[in-house]
């Protein structure tokens, strides 16, 4: 005899249980990765160059990764995506000086708009000063050929000014979650 309805007191929903079917509409992220600048950059751009997923033993992922070609990053799959980013600029003159991270987005694979601007800084009278920033925005990746993003930095070079990158730890990182369905 099989059960048409399971009333809600007769299952202890503290427990664990093994399914043997697909489970569907339990949520949760099924994406996550971390990348990072692994070298410097003085040029206003997309960041394009010394670009890698985060390897250190402690790094963790979920779920297949993003891709990268040229600074432009693919999504694995559809869904609504929370991008996060951290970017240090470090400033060696004493002037006033300043420096962005953007992210931008496409849907047609090739018009970007700006989705997230994130200004440092400095009017230091000693120079040498690091300043961080921080954006995210969530997108929604109906088309994994077609919605794609990049980071383009701003205003920086000539004098001094750097965004920071190594491959030991991040110092400029951009971290993708997947939320859910689009």
């Amino acid at each position: 005899m099989a059960i048409d309805k399971i009333q809600s007191e007769s299952i202890n929903l503290a427990d664990n249980f093994a399914f043997t079917g697909t489970v569907t509409g339990a949520g949760g992220i099924t994406v996550a990765q971390t990348w990072r600048l692994t070298a410097g950059k003085t040029d206003n751009n997309t960041v394009s160059a010394n670009l890698e997923a985060c390897d250190d033993a402690s790094s963790g992922n979920i779920g297949s990764a993003m891709t990268e070609s040229s600074g432009v990053f693919t999504f694995p799959s559809t869904g609504y995506y929370l991008i996060t980013y951290q970017a240090t600029f470090s400033f060696a003159t004493s002037s006033d000086a300043q420096a962005s991270l953007i992210l931008k987005a496409t849907i047609n694979n090739s018009d970007y708009d700006i989705v997230c601007y994130a200004v440092a800084g400095s009017n230091s009278s000693s120079g040498n000063s690091n300043f961080a920033v921080f954006g995210q925005a969530i997108i929604d990746v109906t088309d994994v050929s077609n919605v794609k993003v990049k980071f383009d930095t701003e205003s920086i070079g000539g004098s001094g000014t750097s965004l920071t990158g190594t491959t030991d730890y991040n110092s400029t990182s951009f971290t993708f979650l997947r939320l859910g369905d689009t």
